[in-house]
């Protein structure tokens, strides 16, 4: 019979901190995420793959909950574990990178950041090609950190080609098109191309969830753009 410290149960625990994670419910999902690391480092190893799923997950849900140095804490432990495991370009290895390069973005050291998301992107196109969702993602990251850095015409460059991958995929994750067309509305409004930003505006649709203070870039979309109109999901209509 399996208790709440044998390894088997762990695996049913990870799940429901990941399901609890989903739906933002941080102060139930990190207490047992942190009981299931401890059962499968005793289990385990402190080196082994699954104790690595573990902590990737504690490092997005802490970048989620916008505890960035935690995130950065957790995502390194699992990508070391990660890389001498599976190697730099296994598929959890880079959505663990990709975690910490967001969350370096968030603390402001666009430099860092943007290293990991460049090699995220590369080893991202070296798995899956060209087009597929999870490039989409890692362009999205970069023109982020442009943005960021005040540099709009990278940005665009790296949103148009990741709208044109985006719609041509045949499954298309629903977050991903209202934050292309956010951050391009953003994008275009920082070089005075207010029409386009109008209309990527207008593409939007509805509230950018993946994306922090999404109507503050408006606000500053609207000081290089003064007639974009403010969203509906700004004003609370």
């Amino acid at each position: 019979m399996s208790g709440e410290n044998h390894p088997d149960t762990s695996f049913s625990g990870h799940n429901v901190a990941n399901i609890l994670a989903e739906q933002e419910r941080f102060a139930e999902a990190i207490p047992m995420y942190e009981r299931v690391l401890a059962v499968r480092e005793a289990a385990f190893g402190p080196e082994n793959p699954r104790v690595a799923d573990v902590l990737a997950n504690m490092a997005a849900a802490h970048g989620d909950m916008g505890e960035y140095d935690e995130s950065v804490t957790y995502a390194r432990r699992a990508i070391a574990i990660y890389e001498r495991a599976t190697g730099v370009d296994h598929a959890k290895s880079l959505a663990a990178r990709a975690t910490l390069g967001v969350a370096l973005m968030q603390l402001g050291r666009l430099d860092e950041a943007r290293g990991v998301l460049q090699a995220v992107l590369s080893g991202q196109e070296a798995v899956h090609g060209e087009h597929h969702a999870q490039v989409v993602d890692a362009l999205v990251n970069l023109a982020s950190i442009d943005l960021a850095a005040d540099a709009p015409l990278p940005a665009i460059e790296r949103l148009e080609r990741a709208r044109a991958i985006f719609l041509g995929l045949e499954n298309r994750p629903p977050s991903l098109g209202p934050v292309i067309a956010h951050l391009r509305a953003r994008a275009f409004a920082g070089v005075g191309r207010c029409d386009e930003a109008l209309r990527a505006l207008d593409e939007s649709g509805m509230r950018p969830r993946r994306l922090k203070g999404p109507c503050d870039d408006v606000d500053v979309a609207r000081q290089h753009c003064p007639t974009l109109p403010v969203p509906a999901w700004c004003t609370g209509e």
